[in-house]
């Protein structure tokens, strides 16, 4: 009796889990969120299809490789994502736009002009 109370409740928390992360997957794929500097509002579009053929291709295609990834050792696996990871990550530190926006200066200038009554924010 008590084994299959505690079956019950590993499967409801099981569907839980599944339920929520289902939940975080499709708001993913489904909205678009910015955050403007400016205003610090978010601003949340919809995708267009294209992202959720894109998402479900994407799916089948993890689904489809099960037999191919199953015969690949996880050290090569391994090692090909981190090369992958690494590669993404070079692409983004050099496409990133390096001027600092929120520094020290920038802060201590818009205090300056908030000391000042100016509330519109111009240093920009």
């Amino acid at each position: 009796m008590r084994k299959t109370v505690f079956k019950i409740i590993a499967v409801l928390i099981l569907l839980a889990g599944a339920a929520s992360l289902s939940f975080l997957a499709v708001s993913a794929i489904r909205y678009r969120v910015f955050i403007t500097f400016k205003e610090e509002n978010a601003v949340f579009t919809h995708n267009s299809p294209l992202v959720f053929l894109f998402a479900a291709l994407l799916g089948f295609i993890i689904m489809a490789s099960g037999r191919i990834l199953g015969k690949i050792r996880p050290c090569i696996f391994f090692a090909a994502g981190a090369a992958l990871w690494l590669a993404l990550g070079i692409y983004i530190v050099h496409n990133v736009d390096h001027i600092s926006k929120f520094d020290q200066e920038y802060i201590y200038e818009e205090v300056e002009h908030i000391n000042e009554g100016n509330y519109t924010g111009t240093c920009s």
